[in-house]
């Protein structure tokens, strides 16, 4: 799914739930993340900030158009 794509039908389900959505997190041009024996390897800044925000208890809910697209 391109960005733009992903975006349009994340702003349509907020619209139709009636949901507020207050940030886009994005990581434009990568994909994915690198698990290795080490555990999961995160070199995206988008998610960074996602994980971070979570960690501080400031995200309510995550919606995203197909959880792969986290990975």
């Amino acid at each position: 799914y391109s960005l733009t794509y992903q975006v349009e039908e994340i702003e349509r389900y907020c619209m139709e739930n009636n949901l507020q959505l207050l940030h886009i997190y994005e990581d434009r041009g990568l994909s994915g993340a690198t698990v290795d024996e080490n555990g999961l390897t995160v070199e995206r800044e988008g998610l960074q900030e996602l994980l971070s925000d979570m960690a501080y208890q400031q995200v309510r809910r995550v919606i995203v158009l197909n959880t792969s697209r986290l990975w």
